[in-house]
């Protein structure tokens, strides 16, 4: 009889220590494949970097001639040039604030060219979220005299004191990635804490303005905006 209650009081206890295990096993799993899935984020943010390179190299001034107005504007200029089509680079499966919609236009360009042969935006396109933010570099701004550590684009939400802010953030306050114009990438966890380097001086900072020439303005999405 002693035994057999004995077994009653064992049971349980093994249960739900194999309960623990595995829900900690789920929980590293977890883990473990949204870093895997920023990572690949990261790579795509870095194609969006070269592309924008590429493209300025090809068509000097393309990227700088003031007319365009933000991200949106930048990303149908890479799809025209045929450097950057699929609008999925520009969304992040794992938006914390703004997922990614399951399906995707077929193109960041309206199939209908627009009076000219120009193709417009595509609205659905236009209508999204992007993860991602970018530099819009005033006109006449020659990329060849820009310091490599001038960053081009990164992982939306970045704030003035370094931080990614955790409503509006692509991952929250966990972070993000900066793409330069040398071609590297910076992943960073929390806050930047000095890691980019104020254009002029050469001096570490924390606001990524400061990091960009000046007159350069910051584009991603706001709510309300």
């Amino acid at each position: 009889m002693q035994r057999g209650a004995s077994r009653w009081v064992v049971y349980p206890i093994l249960i739900g220590v194999i309960c623990l295990l595995l829900s900690q096993i789920h929980g590293t799993i977890g883990s473990v494949q949204i870093q895997v899935k920023r990572s690949v984020e990261g790579i795509k943010l870095r194609s969006i970097g070269q592309s924008m390179l590429s493209d300025e190299a090809t068509h000097p001034g393309a990227l700088t001639s003031g007319d365009l107005p933000d991200v949106y504007a930048v990303a149908a200029r890479l799809a025209r040039d045929g450097e950057m089509t699929d609008p999925s680079v520009w969304f992040s499966k794992i938006d914390q604030n703004y997922p990614a919609p399951r399906e995707m236009p077929q193109s960041i360009l309206d199939p209908v060219p627009a009076a000219g042969g120009v193709a417009p935006i595509n609205p659905i396109f236009q209508g999204m979220t992007p993860a991602v933010a970018v530099a819009l570099f005033p006109a006449g701004t020659n990329f060849d005299r820009l310091p490599g550590t001038t960053p081009l684009a990164w992982t939306r939400g970045l704030q003035p004191d370094g931080n990614w802010s955790k409503s509006l953030g692509t991952y929250g306050d966990w972070g993000g990635h900066i793409v330069f114009l040398n071609g590297s990438i910076q992943s960073l966890q929390g806050s930047i804490s000095g890691k980019l380097t104020s254009y002029g001086n050469g001096k570490p900072t924390s606001n990524i303005q400061e990091a960009l020439p000046p007159g350069t303005r910051i584009s991603e999405f706001k709510p309300g905006k």
